[in-house]
């Protein structure tokens, strides 16, 4: 993989303003939907709703009755929460745009300063016929987004400030930048750090960064060949990091002693800085020690290690009659068995 390619993985989008992979899938799928500037927008807000962690059951597609003769509308939860008491508004005023933020639940309501289209609308297909996408986030999140959050947050008993009151695109971009052990940390904190932190594009981004450009390419193939929807990198984290250091183990494993008790030099040479190994001694004793030459009996006694002395050994005169010095076994002439 090349370098450019490495840097646009590593820094692959998050964010509707950046071009995040769900939200191409979504504006592909309403295309057909989306017949003037106000569809449009509205979709975009939607997007950014979804975006700060409201949720319409199925993200894929545009919600029912979308579209209507008041504008646009849009109704959401909040998880944990289940209750759809979130409703978003594009109201046409004209020419201008303004977008109604409604929670039932507390009575609270949050309306944008007035929008023109086509400041942030164009014709042309490229970047999904947006323009200024980041400016428009700013202004929605700012005056409807962010503060409709807050107030669904602490209906819920939520933290709405600190780590834990940021919004979820914030907060993954915090968490982006941590290492595997921080992260790991980070999600013993709270089941809601916990829940960000298995987010799959910071443990795409992790694997990457920890496992190089080649692992990740072939890790993605697979994904690829397997027609597999959903990437969850969070586990093949896991087994790649298992398998590393299983490598790691093999490599910096200490040998077994050989089985065979005889120094093998030629498969195992001797090291230099210990004392030689010595070898066999050699002869017939060593090599048959309990003298069974197939020619004699089964059951002969083993043979003396060294040879008896005879008539001429040191220490022995030659004599004859016994075996011994004089006076050991009688006689005088001879020695040994002759």
């Amino acid at each position: 993989m090349e370098e450019k390619d490495d840097k646009l993985e590593f820094d692959e989008a998050v964010l509707v303003e950046e071009g995040v992979k769900w939200f191409e899938n979504l504006w592909v799928e309403s295309k057909s939907k989306l017949t003037n500037n106000n569809d449009k927008l509205a979709l975009v807000c939607h997007a950014f709703m979804l975006e700060l962690g409201f949720s319409v059951g199925n993200r894929k597609v545009l919600p029912e009755n979308w579209k209507n003769s008041a504008g646009h509308s849009s109704r959401y939860f909040y998880p944990p929460g289940t209750e759809f008491d979130i409703i978003l508004t594009v109201t046409s005023l004209g020419r201008l745009v303004k977008v109604h933020g409604t929670h039932i639940s507390s009575k609270t309501n949050f309306s944008s300063s007035k929008i023109r289209p086509g400041d942030f609308v164009t014709e042309k297909d490229e970047n999904f016929g947006m323009k200024n996408l980041r400016s428009l986030a700013r202004l929605f999140k700012n005056e409807v987004g962010v503060p409709l959050l807050n107030s669904v947050k602490s209906q819920l008993g939520m933290a709405v400030t600190g780590l834990l009151g940021l919004p979820p695109e914030i907060s993954l971009k915090i968490l982006q930048n941590l290492d595997v052990n921080s992260l790991v940390n980070l999600g013993k904190v709270s089941k809601h750090l916990n829940l960000i932190s298995k987010e799959k594009n910071i443990w795409r981004k992790l694997f990457f960064r920890d496992f190089g450009s080649r692992s990740f390419a072939i890790k993605r193939f697979s994904f690829q060949l397997n027609h597999q929807e959903s990437e969850d990198w969070l586990s093949v984290y896991k087994e790649e990091y298992s398998n590393q250091k299983e490598r790691e183990s093999i490599r910096t494993r200490v040998p077994p002693p050989p089985l065979f008790p005889f120094p093998d030099f030629e498969n195992n040479p001797q090291n230099p800085l210990l004392p030689p190994m010595p070898g066999i001694v050699g002869g017939d004793y060593d090599r048959i020690p309990f003298g069974r030459n197939p020619l004699q009996p089964p059951f002969s006694l083993p043979r003396p290690r060294f040879e008896t002395p005879g008539p001429n050994f040191p220490g022995f005169g030659p004599r004859r009659g016994g075996f011994g010095p004089p006076g050991f076994g009688g006689g005088g002439g001879g020695g040994g068995f002759m």
